[in-house]
């Protein structure tokens, strides 16, 4: 009984055929390397996906702390303090410190506008190190309240 290898690599009698030590050596072990390799590329995108988030938070406390800081400048400005250096204490109870802070006016109409600087952390080689936010406030007489409008008419 002569039996024939078929191309699905069994015999017409029903047994498995051997095959070449070149052809089954080929495939042995790629699923492995496979499964590794995307196990890598999901380790990197949730690594840089946390880091996007890092910063994205670090912009949103930068954001919050300059906003903080530009409104408790332009209270204390209304009742005739310098509103600098309330701007400058709120915002380092906020984790950031003040970069730059302008008034304009006189006491009826004013701005005040802080930026502020806030540090992220782990620093990483070729990325930024901090982010900065800019706020303004104050009380301008006669413009009207509509809604986004950052200034306020005294009543």
């Amino acid at each position: 009984m002569s039996a024939s290898v078929s191309r699905s690599g069994w015999r017409s009698a029903g047994r498995p055929a051997t095959r070449s030590a070149s052809e089954s050596g080929s495939q042995r072990g790629s699923a492995t390397v496979l499964t590794v390799s995307a196990i890598a590329v999901i380790f990197m995108l949730v690594g840089a996906a946390i880091i996007v988030t890092g910063y994205v938070l670090a912009a949103r406390r930068a954001g919050q702390a300059a906003d903080l800081a530009a409104l408790s400048a332009a209270a204390t400005i209304d009742f005739g303090e310098p509103g600098c250096p309330v701007a400058e204490q709120i915002a380092l109870k906020n984790g950031a410190r003040v970069v730059n802070c302008d008034h304009v006016g006189d006491v009826l109409e004013f701005a005040v506008t802080v930026e502020v600087r806030l540090d992220v952390s782990p620093p990483l080689p070729g990325m930024p190190d901090h982010v900065t936010s800019r706020a303004s406030a104050g009380c301008m007489v006669g413009v009207p309240d509509t809604p986004g409008n950052a200034w306020h008419t005294p009543q």
